[in-house]
C-alpha cells in the first residue's frame, strides 16, 4: 500500500474546483471588454489564496531545488494569465496541477527512500508472525 496515496485526494480536488471557478470567473470577465482590468485582480486574488493554501498545506513555494520549480510554474503562469486574449484560457488551474503533481512527486519519492520495498514472501512472513503474536 502506497504511504503517499493516490494523486486526486479530496483536498487536491477541492484545490482544483476552486482555480476552475477562478478560471470560469476570469473567462467570463474578459468576455466583457470593460471588465478584463477584474479578470486582472482575480489572477492576483487567485493565486494569493493559493500561495496561502499551499502553504498551510505544508507544500514549500520558497527554499529548495523542487520549490523553486513550483515558484516558477506559478510565477509562469501568472505572467501568462496576464497577456491580453491569452488570459482566457485556463492558466490557473494549469498552475495548480503543476504545482500539486510536483509536490505529490516529491512526496512519493521521499516515501519510497524512508521504507525499503519489501518482497511478497517477506510480507507474508511478517503478517503471519503478527497473527501468531496476537493469538
Amino acid at each position: 500500500m502506497d504511504t503517499v496515496g493516490g494523486f486526486f485526494t479530496p483536498q487536491r480536488l477541492m484545490k482544483f474546483a476552486v482555480a476552475a471557478m477562478f478560471d470560469l470567473f476570469k473567462f467570463i470577465c474578459c468576455m466583457v471588454v470593460f471588465l478584463v482590468p477584474v479578470a486582472e485582480v482575480l489572477d492576483i486574488a487567485a493565486w494569493g489564496l493559493f500561495f496561502l493554501w499551499f502553504a498551510i498545506s505544508g507544500v514549500k513555494m520558497f527554499g529548495g531545488a523542487r520549490a523553486t520549480n513550483r515558484f516558477l510554474a506559478a510565477a509562469t503562469s501568472s505572467i501568462v494569465g496576464a497577456i491580453p486574449f491569452v488570459n482566457m484560457f485556463p492558466t490557473i488551474i494549469a498552475g495548480v496541477i503543476t504545482i500539486e503533481y510536483q509536490s505529490w512527486q516529491e512526496a512519493k519519492e521521499k516515501a519510497a527512500k524512508e521504507k525499503p520495498k519489501q518482497s511478497r514472501g517477506e510480507r507474508i512472513r511478517e503478517q503471519q508472525e503478527e497473527y501468531s503474536e496476537a493469538t
